[in-house]
């Protein structure tokens, strides 16, 4: 059970997309913590510079976390419990390096602000589930507390995605 527990855990983390609570407060830079109202709103200027910043951010993030569910996905057939919670600590590490950036850009518009808003949301969910799921041993508050985590995660993952390719298709031609 405990590598089922793990498994679901890993594969929820690493698919929260580069989507740490340290990671908000020691950014140096950027403008993460603007109101929406002081942004501006359906400035297609402004969306297509937001987007080209914000999309190799996450397109990096996504090339690693792709690489890294397969690594893990090998563990887990292995067997190998040692060398999955070493992919779950490398993947918290690309989720906290992943909300740095993103926090540290400079955003224009209310439309990307709010993605990114979401996505960090949902890694510091990711990086929670992380923290929890490499315990030695997990009580039914933990497998509770996971699976709860891992619901919010991907409700947060899956409109995130829709809204960025929503945003891509419409201004990034």
């Amino acid at each position: 059970m405990k590598k089922l527990t793990l498994c679901a855990a890993a594969l929820a983390f690493l698919l929260a997309g580069c989507d740490g609570q340290n990671t908000a407060n020691s950014a140096s830079a950027g403008n993460f913590t603007a109101k929406q109202e002081t942004l501006s709103s359906a400035n297609a200027a402004d969306i297509k510079a937001d987007l080209a910043q914000f999309n190799g951010v996450i397109n990096s993030a996504n090339s690693e976390a792709v690489s890294m569910r397969d690594e893990l996905m090998k563990a887990n057939s292995n067997n190998d419990k040692s060398a999955a919670t070493a992919v779950l600590k490398k993947s918290q590490s690309l989720q906290e390096s992943t909300n740095a950036k993103l926090i540290a850009l400079t955003l224009k518009s209310q439309e990307v602000q709010g993605l990114r808003l979401k996505i960090v949301e949902g890694n510091m969910k990711a990086i929670a589930m992380a923290k929890i799921a490499s315990k030695d041993t997990l009580s039914d508050a933990d497998r509770k507390e996971l699976g709860e985590l891992g619901k919010q995660s991907v409700v947060l993952q899956m409109q995130a995605g829709t809204q960025l390719n929503e945003l891509n298709s419409q201004y990034s031609k």
